[in-house]
């Protein structure tokens, strides 16, 4: 019951900040974390916890894999995950990265999503979260 009341508050928050692209784009307290992303991935944009952040990255089998977690109820905003090996160009979808996971469990929505990039020195991968 908890997690259905967190989700939907966080839901209702999000639909309340979104259509304020310009408070969207800020960062009031100040963790380096701007408040779209915090309300999409569930965090309070109130409160400074960057350290909660709840996006990771790491190595498997050669290649990049990028997990995040957000609320699982949250409905607007869209969740991208782009790689890139010059930091210029970044591509996104099916020729570029693949889902390995994504698995709902304590009001939590966890993806995991690979690379697809030919072999490359360098590999970077980036999560843009857009609002509706």
């Amino acid at each position: 019951m908890a997690t259905t009341a967190a989700t939907e508050v966080a839901s209702q928050a999000f639909s309340l900040f979104v259509s304020d692209l310009a408070t969207d784009q800020t960062d009031n307290d100040q963790d380096g974390l701007l408040q779209l992303a915090e309300l999409a991935l569930g965090l309070d944009p109130a409160r400074p916890d960057a350290a909660a952040w709840p996006v990771a990255a790491s190595l498997e089998s050669g290649r990049a894999v990028l997990s995040y977690s957000r609320p699982a109820g949250i409905t607007g905003p869209t969740y991208t995950v782009q790689v890139s090996s010059d930091l210029v160009t970044w591509p996104s979808g099916p020729a570029a990265t693949a889902v390995l996971s994504d698995v709902v469990a304590n009001g939590r929505r966890t993806i995991r999503v690979q690379d697809l990039l030919p072999d490359e020195p360098r590999r970077f991968l980036r999560l843009l979260i857009t609002a509706p």
